[in-house]
């Protein structure tokens, strides 16, 4: 059908990046995967609102936080208190829980590279406690007084294997008999309990909305509505040494090791130092990415200027190569500006709340305007290369948290493949609408994924060529590969199953398999697209 031979593409300039976009509209039920023609290709249904976020799981999995109504907490923006797996059809995988009258998961989580999660939650230390802690009675206005929690969950067990306290680093200059007080500028590394001077008035003071991790640096970033700074903490600690200030990494404990925002929080700067004005997403931007290692940020602008307007902002922060950041006597953490912005007038820009972005691959920035339930595209120049607004669940009620984007395209099935006996594992093709019609080959291999080869025209397959490829490519359709070659329907999606044989197969036992579909060039009969590999595991 075609050959094989080796190339890299890239998407052409002022094109939006391909790829499914993952959303969860806060007022509705469903999580959606749009594609780059506007349709959504996929649904998963649940029960429960939101809780706030949502993504997928390297598996192809949906990983989805839910809203557990009935606590105090519970009424807070952001609100959730469960988060659970999810497969293609919507079966549930596994569940965890973390809700009740003192304290509530939140937000957002983060899935590491090891599997695990870090997940933040709201705990009420009340006014008493923070009375306690040294805060100044005078700006308390609820008897709730909730601080912030980070903490790492093995998912299936629960068990929780890491934790940090906000309630651990604090300094305070208003009660001068406690052990946390002290000058506010000279303590950077802490957080002024007494800042800002007028709490929430749902005692949600810092306001957490999101948790990103670093793998190269062992390092966490948050992100602090209320004071509009980002923090950096060290994930290298023990729980222990996370409690403190010294240990991990860096010796610094669970200090904060950078922030950047709001000078004003550590008094180290005025109104006209302030960068972040209530900002979402915070993330750095990943390898082999334009602006790789550089932090992007959606900058909400809320209270930025007596007509208030929104932008996404790309900074470099001041960090060496191990993961050290720099801060000179009395000044400010840098940097003191942003080396990429994009910003529009207020009529047409500004989200006062929620909102995100994310940068693409081809460089494009994935723009969620979240109180409007708009979704956009915008290339390095500014200009807007794709456009959504999203009619779910219903125009009026369309407000997105925030969106990711993803090149994943394939998806197994619930069955387990088991030489034992015949069994059958089923594959979901989504190419996206702007493949629909199209002819379509699903490619196994024995020998992995590494290093992977290229085909003909130039695409990159995520799969070793053996002669289990040969097999899948060539006897496609026969009784063991159902579909695994075809024609993609009108919204680019079609299905596979594999049927397995322990009597014609039995070297395949013990052996991981892995899979992607690639679509045809009809005029040249070579690949044009590849999907994510996925494996499946043979077992005896």
């Amino acid at each position: 059908m075609f050959s094989f031979l080796v190339i890299l593409t890239l998407a052409l300039p002022q094109t939006p990046q391909d790829g499914l976009t993952l959303f969860a509209p806060l007022e509705g039920y469903g999580t959606h995967l749009l594609d780059i023609n506007f349709n959504v290709v996929h649904t998963w249904n649940d029960t429960a609102r939101p809780g706030v976020s949502a993504y997928l799981l390297p598996n192809g999995n949906l990983l989805r936080t839910y809203k557990i109504i009935g606590s105090p907490a519970s009424q807070l923006d952001g609100a959730g208190g469960g988060i659970h797996e999810l497969r293609w059809d919507g079966t549930e995988v596994w569940d965890y829980q973390y809700a009740s009258n003192d304290y509530l998961m939140h937000h957002d989580v983060e899935i590491l590279p090891n599997g695990n999660l870090l997940l933040m939650s709201w705990e009420d230390k009340t006014d008493a406690g923070a009375i306690l802690a040294g805060h100044d009675p005078a700006q308390l206005s609820s008897p709730l007084f909730w601080s912030e929690r980070i903490f790492e969950i093995e998912p299936l067990s629960g068990t929780v294997v890491w934790e940090w306290h906000l309630w651990d680093h604090l300094v305070q200059d208003f009660d001068a008999n406690l052990a946390n007080f002290g000058v506010i500028a000279d303590n950077p590394q802490l957080v002024n309990l007494n800042f800002p001077a007028a709490p929430d008035p749902d005692g949600d003071w810092a306001h957490l909305n999101t948790v990103q991790y670093n793998a190269a640096f062992d390092q966490i970033v948050l992100s602090s509505r209320n004071l509009s700074e980002v923090w950096i903490i060290d994930h290298s600690t023990t729980t222990a040494e996370a409690a403190t200030s010294s240990g991990g990494a860096r010796g610094h404990g669970g200090d904060l090791l950078y922030r950047w925002g709001n000078p004003q929080a550590y008094d180290r700067g005025t109104s006209a130092d302030q960068r972040l004005f209530g900002q979402h997403d915070i993330q750095w931007i990943p390898d082999g990415y334009p602006g790789a290692g550089n932090f992007l940020v959606f900058n909400n602008g809320l209270g930025r200027t007596s007509t208030p307007w929104s932008s996404v902002d790309e900074f470099t922060p001041p960090v060496d190569s191990s993961g050290n950041y720099t801060l000179a006597p009395s000044v400010a953490f840098g940097p003191t500006g942003e080396v990429w912005t994009y910003f529009d007038t207020p009529a047409n820009f500004y989200a006062d709340h929620i909102s995100g972005a994310e940068r693409m691959p081809n460089g494009n920035t994935l723009i969620c305007d979240g109180p409007a339930g708009r979704l956009f595209e915008v290339d390095a120049a500014g200009v807007v290369v794709w456009d959504w607004t999203s009619p779910l669940p219903t125009p009026a009620q369309n407000k997105i948290f925030k969106v990711r984007r993803y090149q994943r395209s394939l998806w197994p099935g619930d069955g387990t493949l088991s030489v034992s006996s015949m069994s059958t594992v089923e594959f979901g093709m989504v190419a996206g609408s702007a493949h629909a019609g199209k002819d379509y080959a699903l490619l196994g291999t024995k020998s992995g994924i590494t290093p992977g080869s290229v085909l003909a025209g130039g695409v990159w397959l995520p799969l070793n060529q053996d002669s289990f490829t040969a097999k899948t490519l060539h006897h496609a359709g026969s009784g063991n590969l159902v579909g695994f070659a075809g024609q993609l329907d009108s919204l680019g999606n079609a299905t596979a199953r594999l049927r397995t044989n322990p009597v014609s197969n039995p070297a395949l036992i013990g052996r991981t398999l892995y899979f992607a579909f690639v679509i045809i060039d009809p005029l040249t009969g070579y690949a044009e697209f590849a999907s994510n590999p996925v494996p499946v595991e043979i077992f005896p």
